[in-house]
């Protein structure tokens, strides 16, 4: 550091330290009246006429003023010429494009049918193509066989007829069963839908809403009903209110049970769909119903499709090794939460003992103490306590405890408690502790979600397939590729939801599925990245600021560190890390590489930021007193808030503790549930299932609720048959005097009702997705007949359509096509290969023929629609010409010679003739485009170039309809509202009456801006206003900008800067 940068600094720091003078001194000038602060002509024309002194040659001065007004009257009449010639001009334009529009959209039409044509010809020539390739390869067969000579019968070929006889056998067999089980298709693809449903968490979670508002809303209106009833009873005979009451109460009995029924059965479902969201999907695709649905949609889509599906193999050990684990992980979980616990209900019950923070609160708030005493106090009882956590902060990172940060935030929080209400600090202090619990908060979500949400994705699309290549892809991407395509995904994701379109999207892969579920972690990386760079500024401003915790601001690790290394690269390498540890299926060892990453940064970045910032805000407006003067009782009372407080806090953070463990617990659960429903049946020895949910047991629990609901809901029709008859006696009982509560009880009978009925169909539709889960699991309706025989016609047409593809797979397209186009009917002789071989010869001739005469076609086509891009070039000299430069020249002579502007009008019409030429030569430019690619030299016409050539003219008929049309249709009507008025404004802003009040505004206006912009650098807010830099942050853009090549090369050479 040099002495030139330290003198800008010294001085920097001193014009910071008296701003408020210099910028007091910089005000006066600006509402000055002797200064100007405007550069324009007019402002020197206006000082120097109030300055001006009277002369002797009075009758000269008046001979020019004449001579000036004359010639300012001449120029208002050029104006009016300048005018009229625009307005012609305009006109040609419009009246050039009203003559050819309909000539050139009709043979814009000619063109795109042209394309349209040579498309056709083009997709007949491919055909035409594949069909000679094809026949190529038959003959290349045949002159096989036949230059085996005798050894002929050696040949596969002998056995392709009745290798094809097989394959058509098979195909008429499978043909037949596809018709007779298209109704069994139908069920199986409403089931499927239905099971979708189930399979939706979201969809079951709005089931459970609106079963328990129903529940709450069935409640309130029955208590309206009991408030009606006492009052009829006054007015009804007992025998008829008594049968209606009875019928009310079991249907309302009724309806809350069946919205209990619902919500037990929304829970299993909701159970079973968070299990099978962990399931393999290439184990849910060999479920019967799906290889049957999958198969068939297949089938009917391409019936030549001949690929058979592939089986994965499992490795049998590696899945029981990953169930052990599984078992060892959650019992280890299970140990942890017993003995957390345990712990906390220790500490809950010596908490009880002592007293609560809110009496102390109270207590302080009674005593006789004054303000400064009290703030001594609890600044002395902070200071001891930062002091302790500042030890402890070391202590604990040599240990490497995983909490501390959870400590860090606690430590936070109980700083703000102890200060709410008797200090109040300076906002600038409370900014930068806000600022570093929002660091805190964002690497203590990161490490959760490394720990809990990552190793769940990581199992879901990852580990628990029944291999592991995918995770073997992932793993051997470098850090930088795999953030690449991260990022591509986010942004097309982005893309794809600002344009909100309806078209179809390709199913997202495993790979884009993973990067996907990584946006929460990034996320909260990204926003520590952010608040430790905030953080470092924060502290070098500490630094400037106040020089008396310079030294320890100094011997912070984030200021030694320089800026922060944190980026992009750092966060995938993090999660391919965790990757690699995935391998091992225990999420105790996924979570090591994030822990890691943690105490690095706590030992870079955070440990000693805490008690620094801490200090800075609870002494912010608070008084140091050695001696307090009778407050020793403030003083215990303040120690004994903090540890009520820490001891509070502590409870808190247990319980949290507790809850994310409970929740680690249950995602191992469900993890190991789906491991053992996918390969427990697979697997020779018997898989640890001690924490597992049972697949069969649950799907028993699902058809129960299920059944249940049924005869309940039978149950409440035929309750709600008999309130209509209980009614209708009611009815008959109506009365001047119970008329008025009959209605009123009819009313809330309709509304019960609807609500009724509303509760019927959710029961209903909640009815169909457990019955379409029962059917795909097979539970309890393996004794139905209808049930058994659709089984069995399935299996029937899997077995059809595996032999099918089977047969498919033995004959290729070669050999199948040959013995199509003559048969040999058992082994193959000399005779039938040169006939065989003439028949290709003659095919080929045919195809050769062809591909010529649309080679002709696609020529003589090409060379029609260069043809009429040329006729249409043509049209453009008829296009009048308008040269405005020479005018627009004119205009600024004349503006700087009398400082006036030119008339609005005379501007509009300007502008409106340049852009009529410009529209007009934009689109014969896209002609002139286009006719140059299609008259460059190429040897084929690809279907892609005709669709680009296609696309390009789609929008070139876009832009004379739109663009062009359109435009000439508002010149067309701003003409016919000239002609209408008789006069267009003329007046400019030098005409203006106000003008000297403007022209003061604009001064002082401008000297403010000026004057901001000193306080904004003085402050050290430039050049971002939003952020505040330090002073050598300031200088080193300063001098950055001072010696920057691009500035100093538009310096004013008189200046000499070189010298």
């Amino acid at each position: 550091m040099g002495a030139f940068r330290l003198g800008c600094e010294y001085v920097l720091k001193v014009m910071r330290k008296e701003r408020e003078t210099l910028l007091t001194l910089l005000e006066a000038f600006v509402y000055d009246p002797l200064v100007d602060w405007t550069v324009n002509d007019d402002a020197t024309a206006l000082r120097r006429s109030i300055n001006a002194k009277p002369s002797a040659s009075a009758s000269a001065s008046n001979e020019i003023k004449c001579h000036k007004k004359d010639k300012s009257k001449n120029k208002l009449q050029d104006w009016d010429a300048k005018k009229r010639h625009l307005v012609g001009k305009l006109k040609q334009c419009q009246k050039f494009w009203s003559k050819y529009k309909p000539e050139i959209l009709g043979q814009l039409l000619d063109m795109s049918r042209e394309i349209e044509k040579l498309q056709q010809i083009q997709a007949q020539r491919l055909t035409s193509e594949q069909e000679l390739a094809n026949l190529n390869q038959r003959s290349a067969l045949i002159s096989e066989i036949s230059s085996l000579g005798s050894a002929i019968e050696s040949h596969s070929f002998n056995t392709a007829s009745p290798r094809y006889a097989s394959k058509r056998c098979h195909t008429e067999a499978l043909a037949r069963q596809t018709t007779l089980r298209q109704v069994d298709y139908e069920m199986v693809q409403f089931l499927l839908s239905q099971y979708e449903k189930c399979l939706q968490q979201q969809q079951l979670a709005e089931f459970n809403v609106r079963l328990i508002q129903f529940k709450l809303e069935g409640s309130s209106w029955h208590n309206e009903y009991l408030a009606l009833v006492d009052v009829l009873q006054l007015h009804l005979p007992a025998k008829t209110l008594e049968g209606y009451d009875n019928t009310r109460s079991q249907i309302d009995e009724l309806f809350g049970r069946l919205s209990d029924l619902g919500l037990q059965c929304v829970e299993h479902m909701l159970q079973y769909a968070v299990i099978m969201s962990y399931y393999p999907e290439q184990r849910h695709r060999e479920n019967i119903y799906v290889r049957f649905h999958d198969s068939f949609a297949g089938y009917l889509q391409n019936a030549d499709s001949d690929s058979p599906p592939t089986m994965t193999p499992i490795d049998k050990d590696c899945k029981l090794s990953a169930a052990e684990t599984l078992e060892s992980v959650w019992m280890d979980l299970n140990c942890q939460l017993h003995q957390l616990t345990q712990h906390f209900a220790n500490d809950q019950v010596v908490a009880q003992s002592h007293s609560p923070s809110h009496s102390l609160l109270a207590a302080i708030g009674q005593s006789s103490c004054s303000q400064s005493q009290l703030n001594a106090a609890l600044i002395r009882t902070l200071d001891g306590a930062t002091s302790v956590f500042g030890d402890y902060e070391q202590s604990a990172l040599q240990a490497q405890n995983i909490k501390l940060g959870q400590q860090q935030l606690q430590f936070i929080q109980l700083v703000r408690s102890m200060c709410q209400g008797a200090v109040e600090p300076l906002e600038q202090a409370n900014y930068q502790l806000t600022q570093l619990q929002e660091a805190l908060t964002a690497l203590v979500q990161l490490q959760h979600c490394f720990e809990l949400e990552v190793p769940a994705s990581i199992f879901r699309l990852l580990l628990l397939g029944p291999n592991l290549d995918h995770l073997q892809a992932l793993l051997q991407l470098s850090p930088e590729t795999l953030g690449d395509r991260y990022n591509q995904l986010v942004r097309k994701q982005q893309d794809q939801q600002q344009q909100q379109t309806m078209s179809l999207t390709l199913p997202l892969t495993v790979e884009q599925q993973f990067l996907l579920s990584l946006q929460p972690a990034y996320a909260q990386f990204d926003q520590l990245v952010r608040a430790l760079e905030r953080i470092t500024r924060i502290i070098k401003l500490i630094i400037d600021d106040d020089p008396d915790q310079s030294q320890q601001c100094m011997d912070l690790n984030i200021l030694k560190m320089g800026r922060t290394q944190l980026n992009e690269r750092l966060f995938f390498e993090l999660v391919l890390q965790t990757l690699r540890e995935s391998r091992s299926y225990d999420v105790r060892l996924m979570a090591i590489p994030v822990q890691g990453l943690v105490q690095r940064l706590q030992s870079d970045y955070i440990v000693g930021l805490v008690s620094l910032i801490s200090y800075a805000y609870y002494t912010g407006c608070g008084i140091r007193c050695q001696d307090l003067g009778g407050g020793e009782d403030v003083s215990q009372l303040c120690d004994g808030l903090f540890a009520a407080l820490q001891s509070e806090a502590s409870l808190q953070q247990q319980q949290f503790e507790i809850a994310l463990l409970n929740q680690k617990i249950e995602t191992q659960t469900l993890i190991a549930s789906a491991h053992h429903w996918a390969y427990g049946d697979l697997l020779d020895t018997e898989l640890p299932c001690g924490h597992i949910i049972s697949r069969q047991k649950l799907c028993e629990a699902i058809y129960e609720n299920w059944q249940t609901l049924d005869k309940s809901s039978e149950a409440m029709q035929q309750l709600q048959l008999q309130l209509e008859s209980k009614l209708e006696q009611l009815q008959s009982q109506r009365s001047n005097w119970n008329r008025n509560h009959i209605d009123s009880l009819l009313r809330n009978e309709e509304l019960q009702r609807q609500l009724a009925s509303d509760q019927l169909k959710l029961i209903n539709e909640l009815s169909k997705c457990a019955n379409a889960l029962c059917s795909i699991e097979q539970t309890g309706m393996i004794s139905q007949e209808q049930q058994k025989q659709t089984l069995i016609n399935m299996d029937q047409w899997l077995q059809a359509h595996s032999k099918w593809q089977s047969s498919n797979s033995r004959i290729s397209d070669v050999e199948q096509a040959i013995v199509q186009l003559l048969d040999p009917e058992g082994a193959i002789d000399l005779s039938w290969l040169t006939n065989v071989q003439a028949l290709l010869e003659d095919y080929t001739c045919k195809v050769q023929r062809e591909i010529s005469t649309l080679e002709c076609e696609q020529q003589t086509h090409h060379r029609l629609i260069c043809s009429m891009l040329k006729d249409m070039q043509r049209q453009q000299d008829n296009m009048p010409r308008v040269y405005l430069r020479s005018l627009c020249a004119e205009q600024e002579d004349q503006q700087q010679d009398q400082g006036k502007l030119v008339p609005l009008d005379v501007q509009l019409l300007c502008g409106h003739v340049r852009d009529s030429q410009r529209t007009l030569m934009n689109f014969f430019q896209r002609l002139l485009d286009m006719r140059k690619e299609l008259s460059s030299e190429r040897r084929d016409l690809h279907p892609e170039m005709l669709a680009n050539w296609q696309e390009q003219l789609q929008q070139i008929q876009n832009i004379a309809i739109h663009d062009v049309d359109e435009f000439f249709r508002g010149v067309e009507e701003f003409l016919q509202h000239s002609a209408d008025s008789d006069s267009l404004p003329y007046e400019t802003f030098a005409h203006s009456k106000g003008a000297p009040n403007l022209h003061e505004q604009k001064r002082n206006a401008y000297g403010v801006s000026v004057w901001k912009k000193i306080r904004m650098k003085l402050e050290g807010r430039d050049p971002d206003s939003n952020q505040r830099c330090t002073v050598a942050e300031q200088v080193d853009y300063v001098i950055r900008e001072a010696t920057n090549p691009d500035n100093l090369a538009v310096l004013y050479e008189g200046w000499t800067p070189w010298v």
